[in-house]
């Protein structure tokens, strides 16, 4: 069987926690995961850590790279939201996920960039409260999925986040044996969403 792939859209501003935390966990969960880089292969994060991405976003030939991922996931940031919703070829790869009803993932305000590009009238959704007014069916959860899309509220929801994301792509099984090799479900109230 194929193992789920995972485009993990950034730019210069993206949420280290948000980006590190989630595709540590959905490595350890054996899923394949490509750091892309809309900028330079060197990317800064929001608190001044570098990290060095795995590959550039190529323009080329960007209809067929986005067919090898099974998933988006938009990391937060307000400086990589921006640069996301200002980048047109975003709108392109977020329509692809979107209406090929592939798994679509954000968290904090990379839900605010699906949005900006794929209106989600239709969604439920959440994200960084206080950027609430920017999603039209915004609800104060820590999670929420609707359908192909799974959102989350910021860096203290990046676990929980990363774990729907894994039972979404693999299953429940795989989710637990992630939270119970973290320590994740020892230490913490896995809420139902």
């Amino acid at each position: 069987m194929k193992k789920p792939k995972v485009l993990a859209l950034v730019s210069n501003g993206v949420e280290e926690m948000e980006l590190v935390i989630t595709v540590d966990l959905l490595r350890r969960a054996g899923i394949d995961v490509d750091i892309v880089s809309i900028q330079d292969q060197i990317v800064e994060c929001s608190r001044n850590v570098k990290i060095v991405t795995d590959k550039t976003l190529e323009l080329e030939n960007l209809d067929e790279f986005i067919k090898e991922y099974d998933a988006l996931f938009i990391p937060g940031g307000s400086n990589n939201a921006q640069n996301l919703k200002n980048h047109e070829p975003t709108k392109i790869i977020i329509e692809h996920f979107m209406n090929s009803n592939k798994i679509v993932s954000a968290i904090c305000a990379g839900p605010t960039v699906i949005n900006k590009h794929y209106k989600l009238n239709n969604y439920k959704a959440t994200c960084y409260p206080t950027l609430k007014e920017e999603i039209p069916n915004f609800e104060e959860r820590s999670v929420v999925e609707d359908r192909n899309l799974i959102t989350s509220q910021g860096p203290a929801t990046t676990f929980e986040f990363a774990l729907k994301l894994i039972e979404k792509l693999k299953n429940k099984e795989t989710r637990e044996t992630v939270s119970k090799a973290t320590l994740f479900e020892e230490y913490f109230k896995i809420s139902k969403v």
